[in-house]
Order: C-alpha cells, then sequence, then structure tokens
C-alpha cells in the first residue's frame, strides 16, 4: 500500500511493463487530478484507456473491456476511480486472461478461475468501497448481482491519496463513507468473523465516525485521507468475511430502483442492529451461539461510545442524516407493498447466509416495513 499517487511510477518500473492498460471513470479521471499526474509521470509509456461501463458494471460493459483488453494486450492494469471501476478492472484483467470459459460462466461460477490477470494497480478516487483490498467484483447480469471471488481478483498494489478524493461530489463521498461503515458493522456481526477481521472493522470505525462528517460536508482533507484508510480497513475485514444481510437486501434497490449503493446498505443497518441483537437459539445463524452474536453486536455499541443497541441505531440514523443521506423508503418513492416485493424477491441469498440471525420472507417484511 501507498499513500501518495507519485508512487506509480515506482511501482510500474518494479513491474517492468510497458504497455498498461487504464480502466478509470468516464469524468473522475480527470476531475481527480489523475489524468494530469498520468500525463505527466507516465508519458513514455503505452497507455489504453477504458471508461465505457455503467456506473454498476454489467456483463455487457465487462465483454467491451476483455475485447479491448485482448486486442491491446498489455503488460500492466491500473484502475482510478470507484468501487466499480476497481471492480470492473479486476473482472476484466481475469476473464481476459481465462479465455477458455465465457464470460457468464466465470461471473456465475459454473467455470473456475485457472489463471491470474496482469499486475495490477488499484487506486481509489473515492472513499467507501474497499474494492482495493478485496479478492471480490460485482457485475450484474439481467439486473441480479453476482459477486465474483477469487485470490486473483485481488490487487498487488494499491494507492491510498486523499488528493484524487478532493474533487468528489459530495452525495458520492457520503455514499461511499456509509458504504464503509456498513461493511465495517457488517463484518464484526457476521458468521465468518474473525479475530483479525474484527480489529480491521473496528479500526475502521473509529476512523469513519471520527471523520465523516468532516469529510464529506467540510472537504477537510486530513479527514479524507482518514476515511480512505478507513475504507481500505474496512475492505480488509470483508475480504475475510464477506457483507451480510445489509448489502443482500441492496442489490435490488439499486438495480430496480437507483438507490446509490452506499446509501442502499445503510437504509437497513439501524433496524438490522437492532433485529441481530435480538437474536435466539431458534434463530442464530452462528453456530458460536446467542451469546458470541450479542457480544459482537455490544462491541459495536461501545465503538459508537453508546450504552444501548437501540440508541447506537439511532445514532447511525442521526449521522446517515447529517452527511445528507436518505433514511427511508418513501425518500426513493418506494412506498407501496409491491415494491417490497420486487426487493425480497431479488435479495441475494448467499450474502443472507452470513448473517448473524436467520431472517425470511415475513422478517424482511417487517425490517423494511420499519424503514418505510
Amino acid at each position: 500500500m501507498y499513500d501518495n499517487i507519485n508512487s506509480i511510477v515506482e511501482i510500474v518500473n518494479q513491474i517492468r511493463g510497458k504497455k498498461i492498460f487504464v480502466v478509470c471513470g468516464k469524468s473522475s479521471f480527470k476531475l481527480s487530478g489523475a489524468k494530469e499526474i498520468f500525463d505527466k509521470l507516465l508519458r513514455s509509456y503505452d497507455l489504453k484507456f477504458f471508461s465505457d461501463f455503467s456506473s454498476n458494471p454489467k456483463i455487457e460493459d465487462v465483454k467491451k473491456g476483455v475485447k479491448l483488453f485482448n486486442k491491446f494486450n498489455p503488460d500492466i492494469v491500473i484502475s482510478v476511480g470507484g468501487g466499480s471501476t476497481i471492480d470492473i478492472a479486476k473482472t476484466i484483467n481475469i476473464v481476459s486472461v481465462n479465455q477458455k470459459s465465457s464470460a457468464e460462466n466465470l461471473v456465475k461460477g459454473i467455470d473456475k478461475i485457472f489463471l491470474k490477470g496482469r499486475p495490477f494497480i488499484a487506486i481509489p478516487t473515492t472513499a467507501g468501497s474497499g474494492s482495493e483490498a478485496t479478492h471480490f467484483s460485482v457485475v450484474y447480469i439481467d439486473k441480479l448481482k453476482y459477486s465474483l471471488a477469487h485470490d486473483f481478483l485481488l490487487p498487488d498494489y494499491c494507492i491510498l491519496d486523499a488528493k484524487l478524493t478532493m474533487s468528489t461530489p459530495r452525495h458520492i463521498s457520503a455514499s461511499s463513507a456509509a458504504d464503509a461503515l456498513t461493511q465495517s458493522i457488517e463484518s464484526i456481526w457476521s458468521i465468518n468473523s474473525t479475530k483479525k477481521s474484527i480489529d480491521y472493522a473496528k479500526e475502521a470505525i473509529k476512523l469513519l465516525i471520527d471523520n465523516v462528517e468532516n469529510a464529506v460536508n467540510f472537504q477537510n482533507f486530513e479527514s479524507k485521507q482518514n476515511i480512505l484508510y478507513g475504507s481500505h480497513m474496512a475492505g480488509k475485514a470483508i475480504n475475510i468475511t464477506k457483507t451480510t444481510a445489509c448489502h443482500a437486501i441492496s442489490y435490488p434497490m439499486t438495480s430496480y430502483f437507483g438507490v446509490s449503493h452506499g446509501n442502499a446498505v445503510a437504509l437497513t443497518l439501524p433496524e438490522l442492529l437492532i433485529w441481530n441483537f435480538q437474536v435466539t437459539d431458534a434463530n442464530v445463524n452462528d453456530k458460536r451461539g446467542v451469546r458470541f452474536v450479542k457480544n459482537s453486536i455490544l462491541k459495536i455499541v461501545d465503538l459508537f461510545g453508546c450504552d444501548t443497541v437501540d440508541e447506537t441505531s439511532i445514532k447511525i440514523t442521526q449521522l446517515l442524516k447529517k452527511i445528507g443521506l436518505g433514511t427511508s423508503l418513501k425518500e426513493f418513492d418506494i412506498i407501496s407493498r409491491e415494491q417490497l416485493d420486487l426487493i425480497i424477491s431479488n435479495v441475494n441469498i448467499e450474502r443472507m447466509g452470513n448473517n448473524p440471525r436467520k431472517l425470511n420472507v415475513d422478517s424482511l417484511v417487517n425490517i423494511l416495513s420499519k424503514i418505510k
């Protein structure tokens, strides 16, 4: 991990490649200042740029990138942008070198990944997804979210430089930070949590809650650097645990109703905190038992400086409001039972299985109704 964008030259020289495939946001690459830096520092290299993809990458976007990648045949891949930009770069890099399988079969997990892609450098321009620290990538096929997972997807290098986040619009900064905070909390209560993942998550939560308002509302550079580092720690936590119910419920909100990813995952966070703490022997999903789950959630309560789970839930809601995010479904015109049913019928089952308390259709209706 490096903390200065100028380190890009040092990294590229270590790899000893001349042809670089750059995956970047359509406008963020220039607005972040990355284009000017690349033009100056990498002018002696052969660069091919790819930015023709949607904000929630689709399989069709991946195929376009793979076609360009194979024609160019790069030595190095660099991704500069938000979580979706880093995700699609990961996917293109892996699909391109595992050409015996179709992109769909690799993403769906039907076929195995055998080959590692080109050396990969991830440079986030938003602070939230933690994608630069994970071995996952998200791709949508026919509005359904798939998560490609393999150790080969983990970037070889990452650069965390808050200079590149200073031009990020406020609503994206807020959504990204909410994503990181939700990841951190989910990784603590996940059935896959470990001591290491909890340590990463605790560090992330402290950095995020102490800095998010100054970073989002006042563009404070030091706070933005702390948020970027906190996001990275959150990514390292979920790289071990994977996400849980908050993320599982969020994907159809994004696909069908256009709720930004970070806001979508945070919408259910306050209610799920309470729901998971009410776990019983009859519905516990974690083999370590009810007491373990409750103690894990009390760690979250303590990190927020609260005395109770209900108080923590309120504090999370207040924090989301302070940075301009929606905290109810009606703010996104999700008001009917039919809309709730559409969300519930498209919930990601795999992520739901990581939640410490079992959920069914009735419990999902109950939770979503409380945030209407």
